[in-house]
């Protein structure tokens, strides 16, 4: 299957909170609370709605005015983290 379906978002059971210029995520039942600060903030924040990992870099690139190369791994790694955490899934989208 083609990367190009892929898409990521906020699960439905995760919880966010905006708290000062950090953003608080947990799950419900879950003992463990995370801080997301500066850069991940704003991935989270774009993650409100699918987005494939090719946007999502363009995205944060545009807004904090780098270039994609200097983050594109980053922000993979902040994406492995958050789905290992059960907080951010894949979507496949269906090919129209």
């Amino acid at each position: 299957m083609s990367s190009d379906w892929i898409r990521f978002q906020q699960t439905e059971s995760s919880l966010s909170r905006n708290l000062g210029a950090e953003v608080i995520v947990t799950r419900p039942f879950s003992n463990r609370v995370d801080g997301l600060a500066g850069s991940a903030g704003a991935v989270w924040g774009r993650l409100a709605t699918p987005v494939s990992l090719p946007e999502l870099v363009h995205d944060i690139s545009a807004m904090y005015q780098v270039g994609p190369e200097e983050i594109a791994d980053d922000i993979k790694g902040l994406l492995d983290q958050l789905i290992h955490l059960n907080l951010v899934e894949e979507v496949i989208l269906a090919n129209d």
